[in-house]
């Protein structure tokens, strides 16, 4: 398995004397690795197991995910590998990672190490697997692959914990996800499951839910619990943010939530000035109650330069009992230029009308 694994393994070299590791995934020359390997650079150099070397055109760079697709800039039958569906992989199943390790000081020469999947776990909103295989440096952007030789994972170092025998890959599901957006060079983020409908967004370990619109898409949701969705053009985006109130003597719900609201309005006046923003001015601000409960609701305008378009903010602050022995809290803010507001003001609304804690 191994044997015919190799001859689809690529070893990396950056302009500035950097390493890593890809693999091909189609027969004309198209290569998976990190985006941490290549995103500096226009072109990178490659060299196949068989000792043949190529120019490399990076195509498209995904941060977030730390995933990348690079072109091999030559017309021929590659050996390929086939991608799996992570959906498959179970706890316990064996795995090997191949790659490059510590290229600057041990070259091309393959290694070659063995584990098991210890856990499936969501690091910074991206699906990876932990595997006890050694990943080193140099190993970033080579493969995980199953007994069978397909690839289950993209091994990366985007988690650094001094530890023996904790490795991380990306799910080979995360990178289909992204794929067409890579080779097209587009950033590339994750979907809703259906983009032509309303779909449901919901953070177990911070207890809240939203309802998330079509077009709008997950860019990231971090381990603080907070979560990130842009409108399709850009112009517009959402943001949940889970916040502790800095003080003990809360006890009244609208007390509390009157604090953090003058926190959270003094935090953004305080920047807006900071950074000198050419527009921030405050439109209302109110406690308002949907018939559940209250929260602080609070409408802004703010542009930072001329360079910037004109933004109109909401932002609706909560109070929550997920946590019942702290104050606890949420800021839900959507930002939208105002040349898009007839394009999404409705949905956003929809949006933040929608979010329980």
């Amino acid at each position: 398995m191994i044997e015919v694994v190799q001859s689809s393994l690529v070893y990396i070299q950056t302009p500035e004397g950097g390493s890593g590791s890809g693999f091909i995934i189609d027969k004309e020359g198209l290569v998976v690795t990190n985006a941490h390997v290549v995103s500096d650079f226009a072109t990178v150099f490659l060299v196949l197991s068989d000792g043949s070397s190529y120019n490399g055109i990076v195509l498209g760079t995904d941060a977030a995910a730390d995933l990348a697709v690079v072109q091999i800039d030559a017309t021929g039958d590659f050996t390929s590998l086939s991608l799996g569906n992570s959906e498959d992989v179970r706890v316990g199943d064996e795995v090997v990672a191949l790659g490059y390790p510590l290229g600057y000081e041990l070259g091309t020469e393959l290694t070659v190490t063995r584990g098991i999947i210890s856990s499936n776990r969501i690091h910074d909103g991206v699906d990876v697997f932990q595997t006890d295989a050694a990943i080193n440096p140099g190993n970033s952007g080579g493969p995980l692959v199953d007994r069978e030789g397909t690839v289950i994972g993209v091994n990366y170092a985007g988690i650094f914990i001094f530890a023996d025998n904790i490795g991380f890959s990306i799910t080979v599901n995360e990178l289909k996800i992204r794929l067409d957006a890579l080779i097209s060079g587009n950033y590339a983020l994750l979907p809703t499951p259906e983009p032509a409908s309303w779909t449901t967004y919901q953070n177990y370990d911070y207890g809240y839910i939203l309802d998330i619109a079509p077009g709008w898409w997950l860019g990231w949701e971090l381990e603080d619990g907070s979560a990130t969705f842009f409108s399709e053009d850009f112009n517009g985006t959402l943001q949940v943010r889970p916040d502790v109130l800095d003080t003990d003597d809360i006890l009244d719900k609208k007390a509390g939530l009157e604090f953090l609201a003058s926190v959270e309005t003094l935090v953004s006046e305080v920047a807006s000035a900071f950074e000198g923003w050419k527009l921030f001015e405050v439109k209302s601000a109110e406690i308002m109650n949907d018939g559940l409960r209250d929260y602080y609701h609070i409408e802004y305008v703010s542009q930072i330069s001329d360079e910037y378009c004109v933004e109109d903010n909401i932002a609706l602050i909560f109070l929550s009992d997920f946590y019942p022995d702290e104050p606890y809290g949420f800021v839900v803010e959507s930002s939208i230029c105002e040349e898009s507001l007839d394009l999404y003001d409705e949905d956003r609304r929809l949006m933040l009308g929608s979010f329980l804690p």
